[in-house]
């Protein structure tokens, strides 16, 4: 199975086609938050970002592929159900067409016909994402870093954690790319705080195996965790400081002894009787 961004964006837009409410109610439905709120403005932008993802793969397609003109001509359509351009309290909510939303199941089939859509995220590696979640929190209540790398971090793990709880809509395309950027925050945080270099990369290994699964097709879990543990620990070596270097210890030599060799003697010594 595929997780598929024209079957996320394909599911949204009919959760919003509904005759019996407003625009507006319509996506508050869809995405548990008010318009006009930052919550409703997150959330509506990873729709957006579905968006362009569909748009993407389709426009990487061959030019004279028959589907990608085909498909591509609808994309306008979509985006314009998406951020509508009269007001969000406008009545009703056929904001787009049935018919033309029902060929995102077109590109879909055709995304995963040309191995363009990534294996779906299982259940497991899922619950691994959650449960490193508790981990970076303890450790960002611990580790006092700086103010603007700390929000960094607490907004990449919020945003993570609404994205796990909300994977049935938005499918993995947006965990992974978040959990890349976790990774990159991450990296950096150990090199700040090295003491808490091998907690971090503890936290960051499921998000590293979530970004493998997302972008490879593998099965081997395991092999993929131990090159993420060499990995961590290569991380460790490089940003712990490196010991100072001791002088060498002087031997001590018994008095009226010196420490310059004795010179060798010259051929001329030699030969002299």
């Amino acid at each position: 199975m595929t997780d598929n961004p024209a079957i996320a964006l394909r599911n949204i837009l009919r959760g919003v086609m509904r005759d019996d409410a407003h625009i507006d109610k319509a996506w508050v439905a869809v995405l548990g938050a008010n318009v006009g709120t930052l919550d409703f403005s997150l959330r509506h932008s990873e729709v957006v970002a579905l968006w362009r993802q569909v748009y993407d793969l389709l426009f990487a397609l061959p030019g004279d592929d028959e589907d990608r003109s085909q498909y591509l001509s609808y994309m306008g359509h979509y985006y314009t159900a998406i951020v509508p351009p009269d007001a969000w309290t406008n009545a009703g909510s056929s904001v787009a067409n049935p018919l033309i939303v029902d060929q995102l199941t077109g590109i879909a089939t055709t995304l995963q016909y040309r191995a363009i859509a990534a294996p779906k995220l299982g259940d497991p590696a899922l619950s691994r994402l959650r449960d490193a979640i508790t981990e970076w929190r303890e450790i960002l209540d611990e580790a006092e870093f700086d103010e603007k790398l700390s929000t960094e971090l607490h907004a990449q793990v919020d945003h993570l954690e609404w994205l796990l709880d909300n994977v049935h809509l938005f499918g993995s395309g947006p965990i992974a790319e978040t959990s890349k950027k976790l990774v990159g925050s991450g990296i950096a945080a150990m090199g700040v705080k090295p003491s808490f270099a091998k907690r971090i990369g503890k936290a960051l290994a499921p998000a590293l195996v979530v970004i493998a699964m997302f972008h490879t097709v593998t099965d081997d879990l395991k092999g993929i965790t131990e090159g993420i543990a060499d990995m961590k620990d290569a991380v460790v070596e490089i940003v712990t400081p490196p010991k100072q270097i001791e002088a060498p210890k002087t031997k001590e030599l018994p008095a009226g002894k010196s420490e310059t060799p004795p010179e060798s003697p010259t051929p001329e010594d030699g030969a002299r009787g």
